[in-house]
């Protein structure tokens, strides 16, 4: 996210501010680590809006252009724009083709100086070709080709595959000057007045002695350009562009300093307008790259952006455009005054514009807008379509099936800065001089004191911070103990501002620079995604359980993520896989609600098996209503699994079935069974039973009372129903269970008695008969279909009312 520039009525203190990042358990310090400048090839995202410095060469090829613009490349074409560094000042010829980007330098007509010839691929990556250079006036491509000129080495074609020499013609230094190329056999040779074209072997002369042509020329097809007194002539056919010194259109021209001609279309390097301007073969403005501009798809001072698969919205001071594989397109129904914050939830796109909030659909079209007390200057939006605002000291939140944003978040001071994480898991917060994080549920996970001079930052699916300062963006790397040192990554100096930084789920880093967005790959500021978690770590066994005995725990999605969390309270019981080490430091891979987990070693302790109370065992049946139900025999001693209805390995064993007892899977010091579950083989196959589903098969079994399986239904959304162990509301709750959750009754469900005896593990305890739903769906499960039935009803029709009022205002204005 972009920190947005203070007006300086409301904040006259600093513009730009440097977040640091977070640690959620652990200390905060920076570890040992290493600063370097490191520059990276980066694209632009293609809109018509391009800020030249100064323009000199350009050249044309295989769907490309190329500009050499005070020593940088600038290559427009493929999947965007790239710019990077000649490694030169000044250029005398350029040359673009699908093999690459050729650049001639070091001739000078002021000064004598070394002939350079500058190879480097489409990806900006220099190559290393060696060719004759001495005394070379110019380059041009033709296929696989490269063709260099000299009055001491003639004509020479090299393979542009190794730098081989192919060909070689010494036809006199009255033929050598400047050339273009179009066809291996047809190369245009220009010294002063004469044209010369190659044939074969011989050079023969084509100019009728009428048209003086210069350096300035290119030749497509049978078609021979060149510039005379500023304007664009085609050999033999006299005028083709003319030049407009008043400089009155984007389709005018006043000052043509280099032309290049290709793919149908003639690129005219316009000086006056530091612009390229395209044309077609039929003289038809197509359209022009360069200098301020307001019309749709060029950025007129952007101040935001947000990413979501192939779709970057960017809002400015005029609209928020939307590119995307199709052409740009602009939200609709209002317009647009000081944006602050744009960002994509779900099929939606929020704008915080001017203090008020802006929700638009699908279409782009303005759907609602949001009030809050003291504006909205910030928006966020997490992974499960969560938005968050911020206004003063508040946040608030709005579910992605709410219609409503509610009270979330107070802070300290007033927020001027809100963000998530690539994993939409953790909502950083900046308030004051404090960078805070919250958990989903509000729960405060970390903080840390703010440093200065940063403008945005973001932070990736490991943890890792990235923050923008000045012409520098900052890697800081999240570790156990906090974060390293920071990797510094220098930033193209050719622009002037960098504005905001945005990471996508790619892993991809974009940058607004001046009036456009630049594009990094992932592997430039080594961003970490979803896809480079991969938990192949195979299963011990026999599994273990352990109990969290630090005050809270961080489960986290991979050792060394430190984004996507799970926070684990003190005294919860797990299910452990395995133990993994990372980096020196020892995890536990457990089962949690949200998945597998990783939490650190040292927050558990590990409970040990126990020895098995027998060495064989026989099912214990129990009985719904009148029918009787077998045993399931599990892959893993899974209560997750028991309670959500996971296939079993075996499933509905009779009272026949024998199973080997090999061992109790968790018991404390004193022996005690903590976690309920047997180990056991079955047919010679490994697997789990709960404790209380069988019994030594030296015992007879016990005159068997009667089960019924009910479901608790809880009396509130995402509120737990105790179970007691004695029939008293103020007694022990000895366990809650979440709603939905399987039970078995000792007795029929009767709503006229207040508690209803029930079977917990081995024990006899009591629920609320409120609290019972025997069939159907539970109550919280109905009350989350109506809620959200209503809240889809209540869209609908709000949708509906302002269309109506839309309509109704447009009458009484006819």
């Amino acid at each position: 996210m972009r920190l947005p520039k203070a007006k300086s009525a409301i904040l006259p203190i600093a513009l730009s501010f440097l977040l640091f990042a977070l640690i959620f358990v652990q200390c905060i310090f920076v570890t040992q680590g290493r600063a370097y400048a490191q520059e990276a090839p980066y694209s632009e995202l293609i809109t018509d809006y391009f800020s030249f410095n100064a323009p000199t060469r350009i050249a044309a090829g295989d769907g490309m252009v190329a500009v050499f613009d005070k020593g940088n490349i600038v290559l427009f074409g493929g999947e965007g724009r790239k710019v990077f560094s000649a490694g030169v000042t000044k250029c005398n010829e350029l040359c673009v083709s699908e093999k690459g980007i050729f650049l001639l330098a070091g001739v000078s007509e002021e000064e004598e100086s070394e002939t350079v010839i500058k190879c480097f691929d489409l990806t900006g990556a220099e190559r290393t070709l060696s060719f004759s250079t001495e005394s070379v006036t110019d380059i041009a491509l033709s296929g696989n080709t490269l063709f260099t000129l000299s009055p001491l080495l003639g004509l020479k074609a090299y393979s542009l595959t190794d730098g081989s020499e192919t060909d070689a013609f010494v036809p006199g230094k009255q033929y050598l000057g400047y050339m273009d190329v179009c066809g291996e056999d047809m190369v245009f040779l220009s010294w002063l007045k004469g044209i010369f074209r190659k044939q074969g072997d011989s050079v023969v002369s084509i100019n009728n002695g009428e048209e003086e042509i210069g350096s300035d020329f290119a030749v497509c097809g049978e078609d021979l350009f060149y510039v005379k007194e500023g304007n664009i002539c085609r050999y033999g056919k006299g005028v083709f562009l003319q030049k407009d010194g008043a400089q009155t259109a984007d389709a005018t021209f006043s000052y043509a300093t280099d032309f290049a001609v290709a793919n149908g279309r003639v690129y005219v390097l316009d000086a006056a307008a530091s612009a390229v301007k395209i044309y077609l073969e039929d003289k038809t403005f197509e359209k022009m790259i360069g200098s301020y501009g307001k019309e749709m798809g060029r950025l007129y001072y952007p101040t935001s952006l947000s990413v979501k698969g192939d779709l970057i919205a960017v809002a400015d001071g005029r609209r928020v455009s939307v590119f995307s594989k199709e052409a740009p397109r602009a939200l609709l129904g209002r317009s647009i005054s000081d944006p602050t914050n744009v960002v994509f939830a779900g099929n939606k796109v929020y704008l915080a514009d001017d203090g008020g909030l802006y929700e638009y659909g699908a279409d782009l079209s303005l759907v609602q807008d949001y009030s809050f007390a003291e504006g909205c200057r910030f928006v966020a939006a997490g992974s499960d379509g969560r938005v968050f605002a911020a206004s003063g000291k508040n946040v608030y939140r709005k579910g992605a099936n709410e219609e409503y944003f509610s009270p979330f978040i107070m802070a300290d001071k007033t927020v001027d800065g809100l963000n998530v994480g690539m994993g939409g898991k953790i909502l950083y917060l900046l308030a004051g001089t404090t960078l805070t994080a919250y958990s989903q549920e509000g729960e405060r996970i970390g903080s840390l004191e703010r440093p200065e001079r940063v403008k945005s930052f973001a932070v990736d699916y490991c943890g890792n911070v990235f923050f923008l300062a000045g012409k520098k963006v900052l890697r800081y790397a999240r570790t156990p103990e906090g974060y390293s040192s920071p990797e510094t990554f220098d930033l193209p100096a050719e622009y002037d501002e960098f504005t905001d930084l945005v990471l996508d789920g790619e892993g991809r880093v974009y940058l607004l620079a001046d009036h456009n967005v630049i594009v990094y790959q992932k592997a430039a500021f080594n961003v970490c995604v979803d896809s480079d978690f991969t938990d192949e770590v195979p299963n011990a066994f026999p599994l273990f359980v352990c109990e969290v005995t630090a005050e809270r725990t961080i489960a986290y999605a991979a050792p060394d993520n430190f984004e996507d969390i799970v926070v684990i309270s003190k005294g919860q019981k797990l299910l452990c896989y395995a133990s993994v080490w990372n980096a020196g430091d020892e995890y536990l891979r457990v089962e949690t609600e949200k998945g597998t987990r990783y939490i650190p070693k040292g927050d558990a302790m590990i409970f040990s098996e126990g020895e098995a109370p027998f060495a064989k065992a026989r099912c214990v049946l129990s009985g719904v209503g009148s029918n009787l139900v077998g045993v399931d025999l599990y892959a893993e001693p899974s209560k997750l699994a028991v309670q959500k209805g996971r296939d079993p390995l075996y499933k509905a064993l009779g009272e026949d079935a024998i199973l080997t007892v090999e061992s109790v899977v968790a018991v404390d010091e004193s022996g005690r069974d903590v976690w309920g579950f047997y180990r056991v083989s079955y047919q010679g196959v490994n697997a789990y039973v709960l404790k209380e589903d069988v019994m030594s098969a030296d015992d007879e079994p016990d005159p068997m009372p009667p089960v019924y399986r009910a479901k608790v239904s809880s009396s509130a959304l995402g509120k737990t129903v105790p179970i007691y162990k004695e029939p008293s509301r103020s007694g022990e709750v000895v366990a809650r269970l979440t709603d939905g959750s399987k039970i078995y009754l000792l007795e029929k469900c009767d709503k006229n008695k207040e508690f209803i005896m029930v079977l917990y593990g081995e024990e006899v305890c009591y629920v609320l008969s409120e609290n019972i739903k025997e069939g159907g769906l539970s109550g919280g499960q109905i009350l989350a279909i109506v809620l959200t039935v209503v809240a889809a009803v209540g869209s609908v029709l709000t949708i509906l009312i302002m269309r109506a009022n839309k309509k109704h205002k447009r009458y009484r204005k006819e």
